[in-house]
Protein backbone atom coordinates (compact mmCIF):
# COMPACT_ATOMS: atom_id res chain seq x y z
CA UNK A 1 0.00 0.00 0.00
CA UNK A 2 1.46 3.44 -1.07
CA UNK A 3 0.10 6.32 0.60
CA UNK A 4 0.00 10.07 -0.15
CA UNK A 5 0.23 12.54 2.87
CA UNK A 6 -0.25 16.10 3.19
CA UNK A 7 -0.83 19.16 5.36
CA UNK A 8 -3.14 21.65 2.90
CA UNK A 9 -4.45 24.98 3.83
CA UNK A 10 -8.36 25.04 3.12
CA UNK A 11 -7.94 26.73 -0.11
CA UNK A 12 -5.71 23.71 -1.35
CA UNK A 13 -1.62 24.51 -0.83
CA UNK A 14 0.96 22.61 0.99
CA UNK A 15 3.33 25.81 1.14
CA UNK A 16 3.39 29.32 0.50
CA UNK A 17 5.04 30.71 -2.49
CA UNK A 18 8.24 31.46 -0.73
CA UNK A 19 7.82 26.81 0.27
CA UNK A 20 7.39 28.30 3.70
CA UNK A 21 4.93 26.13 5.67
CA UNK A 22 4.09 28.83 8.38
CA UNK A 23 0.32 28.19 8.34
CA UNK A 24 0.72 24.93 9.69
CA UNK A 25 0.94 24.51 13.13
CA UNK A 26 3.08 22.00 15.00
CA UNK A 27 -0.10 20.46 16.93
CA UNK A 28 -0.47 18.71 13.39
CA UNK A 29 2.88 17.06 13.72
CA UNK A 30 1.86 14.24 15.90
CA UNK A 31 -0.17 13.14 13.12
CA UNK A 32 2.34 13.01 10.52
CA UNK A 33 4.55 10.62 13.12
CA UNK A 34 1.32 8.22 14.05
CA UNK A 35 0.82 7.93 10.26
CA UNK A 36 4.84 7.16 9.71
CA UNK A 37 4.80 4.64 12.49
CA UNK A 38 2.10 2.45 10.11
CA UNK A 39 4.49 2.82 7.60
CA UNK A 40 7.87 0.63 6.83
CA UNK A 41 8.87 3.56 4.81
CA UNK A 42 8.60 7.46 4.34
CA UNK A 43 10.02 9.07 1.18
CA UNK A 44 10.05 12.81 0.77
CA UNK A 45 11.74 15.11 -1.50
CA UNK A 46 14.50 16.81 -1.33
CA UNK A 47 12.95 20.52 -0.30
CA UNK A 48 10.90 18.37 1.92
CA UNK A 49 14.03 16.91 3.60
CA UNK A 50 15.42 20.95 4.03
CA UNK A 51 12.14 22.03 5.31
CA UNK A 52 11.96 19.11 7.99
CA UNK A 53 15.61 19.78 8.81
CA UNK A 54 14.55 23.31 9.76
CA UNK A 55 11.90 22.37 12.53
CA UNK A 56 12.89 22.93 16.13
CA UNK A 57 14.85 20.34 17.40
CA UNK A 58 12.57 18.39 19.44
CA UNK A 59 10.14 17.50 16.08
CA UNK A 60 13.58 16.13 14.41
CA UNK A 61 14.24 14.23 17.04
CA UNK A 62 10.93 12.77 17.23
CA UNK A 63 10.63 12.28 13.52
CA UNK A 64 14.20 10.97 13.56
CA UNK A 65 14.08 7.93 16.05
CA UNK A 66 10.99 6.17 14.05
CA UNK A 67 12.20 2.63 13.13
CA UNK A 68 10.98 2.76 9.34
CA UNK A 69 13.03 4.00 6.60
CA UNK A 70 13.44 7.39 5.70
CA UNK A 71 14.37 8.14 1.85
CA UNK A 72 14.55 11.16 0.05
CA UNK A 73 14.47 11.45 -3.68
CA UNK A 74 16.19 13.74 -5.79
CA UNK A 75 18.13 14.43 -9.06
CA UNK A 76 21.25 15.62 -7.63
CA UNK A 77 23.65 12.92 -7.16
CA UNK A 78 26.44 15.31 -5.20
CA UNK A 79 22.95 15.99 -2.93
CA UNK A 80 24.75 15.26 1.30
CA UNK A 81 22.31 14.38 3.89
CA UNK A 82 22.45 12.41 7.32
CA UNK A 83 23.66 9.00 7.53
CA UNK A 84 20.18 7.94 9.16
CA UNK A 85 18.36 8.12 5.28
CA UNK A 86 18.64 6.63 2.12
CA UNK A 87 18.86 8.83 -0.80
CA UNK A 88 17.78 7.50 -4.20
CA UNK A 89 16.88 8.93 -7.85
CA UNK A 90 13.76 7.61 -8.26
CA UNK A 91 10.62 6.64 -6.46
CA UNK A 92 10.41 2.73 -7.68
CA UNK A 93 13.93 2.21 -6.06
CA UNK A 94 12.05 3.25 -2.79
CA UNK A 95 8.87 1.62 -3.07
CA UNK A 96 11.03 -1.88 -2.67
CA UNK A 97 12.02 -0.79 1.04
CA UNK A 98 8.73 -1.86 2.70
CA UNK A 99 5.50 -2.90 1.45
CA UNK A 100 3.67 -0.17 3.22
CA UNK A 101 5.15 3.08 2.17
CA UNK A 102 4.40 6.52 2.80
CA UNK A 103 4.94 9.54 0.54
CA UNK A 104 5.06 13.00 2.30
CA UNK A 105 5.91 15.79 -0.13
CA UNK A 106 5.63 18.36 -2.76
CA UNK A 107 4.19 18.68 -6.36
CA UNK A 108 7.05 17.18 -8.58
CA UNK A 109 7.19 13.85 -6.52
CA UNK A 110 3.50 14.01 -5.90
CA UNK A 111 2.44 14.07 -9.47
CA UNK A 112 5.00 12.20 -10.50
CA UNK A 113 3.80 9.64 -8.28
CA UNK A 114 0.72 9.92 -9.52
CA UNK A 115 1.95 9.45 -13.38
CA UNK A 116 3.48 6.45 -12.47
CA UNK A 117 0.40 5.21 -11.14
CA UNK A 118 2.08 3.66 -7.46
CA UNK A 119 -0.07 6.10 -5.33
CA UNK A 120 -3.13 3.71 -3.47
CA UNK A 121 -4.68 6.41 -1.17
CA UNK A 122 -3.79 10.22 -0.56
CA UNK A 123 -4.47 11.75 2.95
CA UNK A 124 -4.96 15.37 3.46
CA UNK A 125 -5.04 16.89 6.79
CA UNK A 126 -6.52 20.42 6.12
CA UNK A 127 -5.61 23.21 7.71
CA UNK A 128 -8.65 26.48 8.63
CA UNK A 129 -6.17 28.67 7.42
CA UNK A 130 -6.19 30.32 3.56
CA UNK A 131 -2.76 30.43 1.67
CA UNK A 132 -4.37 32.60 -1.38
CA UNK A 133 -1.19 31.89 -3.06
CA UNK A 134 1.23 29.31 -2.99
CA UNK A 135 2.62 25.65 -4.09
CA UNK A 136 -0.45 23.28 -4.87
CA UNK A 137 0.11 19.65 -3.69
CA UNK A 138 0.14 18.19 -7.38
CA UNK A 139 1.01 19.49 -10.98
CA UNK A 140 -1.57 17.28 -12.54
CA UNK A 141 -4.72 16.99 -10.06
CA UNK A 142 -5.46 13.04 -10.31
CA UNK A 143 -8.96 11.47 -10.04
CA UNK A 144 -9.68 10.64 -6.50
CA UNK A 145 -12.55 9.18 -4.74
CA UNK A 146 -13.18 10.44 -0.90
CA UNK A 147 -13.02 7.34 1.20
CA UNK A 148 -13.06 8.90 4.91
CA UNK A 149 -13.66 12.50 6.74
CA UNK A 150 -13.09 13.73 10.09
CA UNK A 151 -14.05 17.05 11.25
CA UNK A 152 -11.97 18.20 14.53
CA UNK A 153 -13.01 20.85 17.20
CA UNK A 154 -9.97 22.90 16.13
CA UNK A 155 -11.35 23.21 12.25
CA UNK A 156 -8.96 20.79 10.39
CA UNK A 157 -10.91 18.77 8.28
CA UNK A 158 -8.69 14.67 7.54
CA UNK A 159 -9.84 13.24 4.38
CA UNK A 160 -8.92 10.20 3.34
CA UNK A 161 -9.10 9.21 -0.71
CA UNK A 162 -8.94 6.16 -3.07
CA UNK A 163 -6.88 6.66 -6.15
CA UNK A 164 -9.01 6.25 -9.71
CA UNK A 165 -6.76 4.20 -11.76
Amino acid sequence: MVTLYNVISEDGYIAERGGTENFIPDSVWSDFLNLCQQNDVVIMGRKTYEAIQQYPATLIKEFENLKLKKVVVTRNSNYKIKASYIITNGLKVALVLGNNVLISSGPDLNTGAVAEEIIDKVILNIIPSKVLDGIKQFNVEPELKMIFEKKFEDGRIWREYQVVK
